[in-house]
């Protein structure tokens, strides 16, 4: 049950890139004022940042590998944003939207989701070194912060 709660605040995390408004054709995509903009995705990240270092309260020889996974965070968050304002662009080149092809919306979910099992690993890689110099204490809040119980 521990381990399902984290893998699911990992992908929380990382955020899942959500083609549900695809799978209807007679469905428009969303207008692009329906995501938030760049400077949203950023002010959002330094406040999770923030309050995950805050709340795990690290101490100064953890600052290494704190520094080091915020990096790949915030790398994978940047990515994330970009693919996902490319997959809007994509999308919103057809006017009226066109007849989607169920297969062509299977292989983009399929690109999709390989990039997030990447992902995944990066961010493995990234917070392994960091858990490995927390405390007990600090570890449980992490489990708690990440999985936002």
């Amino acid at each position: 049950m521990r381990i399902t709660s984290v893998a699911t605040a990992i992908l929380v995390t990382l955020g899942g890139l959500s083609l549900a408004w695809a799978q209807t054709p007679a469905q428009t995509a969303p207008t692009p004022a329906a995501y938030p903009s760049a400077d949203d995705v950023a002010a959002l990240a330094d406040s999770r940042m923030a309050a995950l270092k805050a709340g795990l309260k690290i101490k100064p020889d953890q600052e290494k590998t704190w520094a080091n996974f915020e990096t790949t965070i915030r790398d994978l968050a940047k990515q994330r944003s970009e693919r996902m304002s490319e997959l809007i662009k994509e999308t919103q080149k057809t006017s009226p939207p066109a007849i989607v092809n169920p297969a062509d919306v299977l292989r983009l979910r399929a690109k999709s989701l390989t990039q997030t099992v990447a992902d995944i690993g990066k961010y493995a890689d990234a917070i392994d070194p960091l858990f490995k110099t927390l405390d007990d204490g600090q570890k449980r809040r992490l489990l708690v912060l990440l999985a936002g119980r």
